[in-house]
């Protein structure tokens, strides 16, 4: 009997300890998305963060650079999106949020900007999620895209509230989905107003980028909108990139964006 409750113990410390290592980001520490998006599961299952004393609030708003809600998004442009976890008398909380679009595969590029929040790539999606337990209940991140053809985005989200009595009981997770569509006029046709130029394209090394007019900066993004390079030169140097597609972003002077496909081989 003894040995049979040395086990049971045992087996709920380690559970306990799975639990709590979750604080440091589900993705991150578990390696799992818990959004709720196609084929992930929560935070809310039996024996995880599961039926407590608090019924949290999750809200999600995506808005631009000057914090103004946005109903549609345009490709190459940098939003923000902010969570806000409401649950009355909370200790701490948490959350997770990943982006897909109409196929149900991850796209986008996040760059966290709260405190104790973090980036986690996994093998077919990104989350931004915490990084530990937090007293804030509100958080927001940099979201920035590339492909036209990404269509209607959606951003799954989960948050627990939790009562740090050290185990998940007694706790409450909440839900939140936000669609955005692709907006109806693209920054496309503005490559061809400035006369943007790529060559050689395709290109196995240097690519040159000219156009008709001044410039702040051109990036090169993979074709899930992650940033992979930031220039002010128009001479870009890509040898060392993989082969494949990617875009190129020249930011204008007056904030306007064109985007242009490159091929490197």
């Amino acid at each position: 009997m003894k040995k049979l409750n040395l086990i049971t113990f045992m087996s709920l410390s380690l559970l306990a300890f799975l639990f709590m290592s979750n604080v440091g980001g589900r993705a991150n520490i578990a390696g799992q998305g818990a959004t709720g998006a196609p084929t992930e599961g929560t935070c809310g299952n039996n024996g995880c963060h599961d039926d407590g004393q608090f019924t949290p609030g999750l809200e999600l708003s995506l808005v631009d650079a000057d914090g103004n809600d946005v109903a549609e998004y345009f490709p190459g442009t940098e939003y923000f999106l902010n969570v806000v976890n409401t649950a009355t008398g909370a200790s701490a909380y948490g959350f997770q949020v990943t982006s897909l679009n109409g196929d149900d595969d991850y796209f986008g590029d996040w760059e966290a900007l709260s405190a104790n929040t973090q980036v986690t790539d996994l093998t077919n999606r990104t989350y931004f999620e915490h990084a530990g337990a937090s007293t804030n209940n509100a958080v927001s991140a940099k979201w920035s895209n590339a492909e036209v053809s990404a269509g209607n985005i959606t951003f799954y989200a989960s948050s627990v509230a939790i009562n740090a009595n050290g185990n998940p009981n007694g706790d409450g997770t909440a839900l939140a989905t936000l669609e955005v569509p692709i907006g109806v006029l693209s920054n496309k046709n503005l490559a061809e107003e400035i006369e943007l130029v790529l060559s050689p394209n395709p290109t196995s090394g240097f690519l040159n980028v000219t156009m008709d007019g001044q410039f702040e900066s051109i990036e090169v993004l993979n074709i899930l909108g992650k940033k992979m390079l930031s220039s002010k030169s128009q001479q870009i140097d890509l040898s060392a990139f993989a082969n494949g597609t990617y875009l190129v972003k020249v930011i204008l002077k007056d904030n306007k964006i064109a985007t242009k496909k490159i091929l490197k081989i």
